[in-house]
């Protein structure tokens, strides 16, 4: 049995076949789902932006930020600012509003 070298880590992951990239982003792709090709549509199609409680009837899911932030890790810039609004009880609260960001860097 050999003994272990004291100060080198334990390896925990199998060996990589492309020294810095794991086996997570090899899989990685930047095809759109049908979802995400709704959102893309409807962002694209509203230059001034959507709100969140517009984008999710439009595109059909209520989870939008998650799609979002899934869009964002495949490279498109989407931004979120928050808005006042007033809620139906006459509160104040915030709401995000979706633009697509053109590759200029313009909204």
């Amino acid at each position: 049995m050999e003994a272990k070298k004291m100060g080198q880590p334990r390896q925990r992951y199998a060996p990589q076949d492309k020294p810095g990239q794991s086996a997570k982003q090899e899989k990685h792709t930047t095809q759109l789902t049908p979802r995400h090709q709704r959102i893309h549509t409807a962002l694209t199609d509203t230059p001034a932006g959507l709100l969140s409680f517009d984008l999710r009837h439009k595109c059909g899911c209520m989870n939008i930020a998650d799609e979002v932030m899934a869009m964002r890790r495949q490279g498109f810039k989407i931004t979120c600012t928050m808005e006042p609004f007033i809620t139906a009880d006459g509160g104040k609260g915030k709401i995000g509003r979706y633009r697509l960001v053109n590759q200029e860097g313009d909204i």
